[in-house]
């Protein structure tokens, strides 16, 4: 785990982050980016980013849990995804609700032609507001209250990797690298985890007894390893794949979802080409 962090940020339990380091994976994995600069452009403001939303969404996703249930499974949110390219910059809006309108989460990310360089999440439910930018080979993460009376501030910054990705990058990275991981090599991920301010180290395998194109992930510390089971990224068979299926656990909210266990099975819909 890799962090440089201020006195205001708080520390985070072992029990918190096997809890948490498989947000990124579940929502806002699926689209990939279009290819740029390498370094991004003038970042737009909230306004522009909903904006964005009143276009054509580019996929829709629902979500069901992941485990075992009486019947037919049943959905439990639904999310959407917007995209646009601008100049050599792609945006990107993430709309995460439950299955009966009420909303999650709004999740807004640019992206150049090598990393997501922008990423806000807001947390509606739990008034949290969470910003990560990179700057050369460093995160800077703020999160903050959205109650109008709270002015505190936590920052802290991570260190950018080589490998590094934010949750918004994993579908480009792992549909470019699809053919090595076919020929039987495992690529390992530096994954930022903003909730977290850490980052923690990602093994991604193909799976060769598969019908379809589909990645098995498991985390490079065994002792994370030995309580968070594998994940599973499927594709279809596009140029260049896109993820359509992923399948593990999960920190949403599991009250807020209606969740038994933090596992979910989200499957998505492309509109677009």
């Amino acid at each position: 785990m890799r962090t440089r962090a201020n006195s205001t940020w708080k520390q985070t339990s072992f029990e918190q982050i096997l809890r948490s380091v498989l947000v990124v994976f579940v929502f806002g994995v699926i689209t990939g980016f279009a290819s740029g600069k390498k370094q991004a452009s003038t970042t737009w403001d909230d306004a522009a980013f909903q904006a964005l939303t009143k276009t054509e969404p580019l996929s829709r996703s629902v979500v069901y849990p992941g485990y075992e249930t009486k019947g037919e499974p049943k959905p439990v949110a639904r999310e959407m995804v917007w995209q646009k390219s601008v100049g050599k910059d792609t945006y990107r809006v993430r709309k995460v609700e439950r299955v009966d309108g009420q909303l999650y989460s709004w999740v807004y990310s640019q992206a150049d032609s090598s990393h997501v360089v922008y990423y806000r999440k807001i947390r509606l439910h739990e008034k949290i507001v969470r910003t990560a930018v990179r700057k050369g080979g460093v995160y800077s993460i703020e999160e903050h209250s959205t109650e109008k009376n709270t002015a505190d501030v936590s920052r802290s910054t991570i260190d950018a990797e080589k490998n590094s990705i934010v949750g918004p990058d994993l579908g480009r990275v792992l549909a470019r690298s699809l053919p090595e991981m076919k020929k039987g090599k495992t690529i390992t991920f530096n994954m930022v985890l903003p909730s977290l301010s850490r980052s923690i180290d990602f093994d991604f395998k193909y799976a060769p007894k598969s019908k379809v194109p589909q990645v098995v992930m498991t985390a490079s510390s065994f002792l994370i390893r030995a309580v968070v089971d594998p994940a599973t990224y499927t594709f279809d068979s596009s140029k260049p794949p896109r993820l359509v299926r992923y399948q593990g656990r999960t920190n949403i909210d599991e009250d807020f979802f209606k969740l038994e266990k933090p596992e979910v099975d989200l499957r998505t819909t492309y509109l677009k080409p």
